[in-house]
């Protein structure tokens, strides 16, 4: 979930078994950069600050575990690179749009029964929820199925 950088949310004590304790500062963000934050507990991540948004993605490519800090942001064609075989993701979705490493491949590839090249991945990134709470941002824990709780 993306929201206006300026909005904010009042956590409420009840809802803070729900976010990790450990708080994004968005005065100490870099705009149109990748941030990396430890948020502790075991999660790191990135986050984006955009004009009018902020994107909270997990640290770990879908695809084969590389680190997407260590990747490329382009704010033009608002997509996030992975470093290890640069696949390329959309900021907004997370969702996977482009290996470039295919146009080499085509032609070593071929259709079997069982290998279709023309199917695209499934991969998507680990987009995280989160609140803003005055200058504060909170990242929403997830349960371990891996289903933020907003859509439990």
């Amino acid at each position: 979930m993306n929201q206006q950088p300026t909005s904010t949310t009042k956590i409420s004590e009840m809802d803070k078994n729900d976010f990790y304790s450990h708080p994004i500062y968005i005065n100490q963000l870099k705009p149109e950069v990748i941030n990396f934050i430890d948020i502790g507990e075991g999660l790191q991540v990135i986050v984006i600050k955009q004009e009018h948004e902020i994107s909270i993605i997990s640290d770990i490519c879908p695809h084969m575990g590389g680190y997407v800090s260590q990747g490329k942001y382009c704010a033009k064609s608002q997509t996030l690179q992975c470093p290890w075989h640069g696949y390329i993701f959309d900021l907004a979705t997370g969702v996977f749009k482009e290996n470039p490493n295919e146009v080499i491949w085509d032609k070593l590839r071929y259709p079997t029964e069982h290998f279709k090249p023309n199917t695209t991945p499934k991969y998507k990134l680990n987009k995280l929820e989160y609140e803003i709470d005055q200058d504060k941002i909170y990242i929403r824990r997830q349960p371990k199925s891996g289903i933020p709780k907003s859509a439990i």
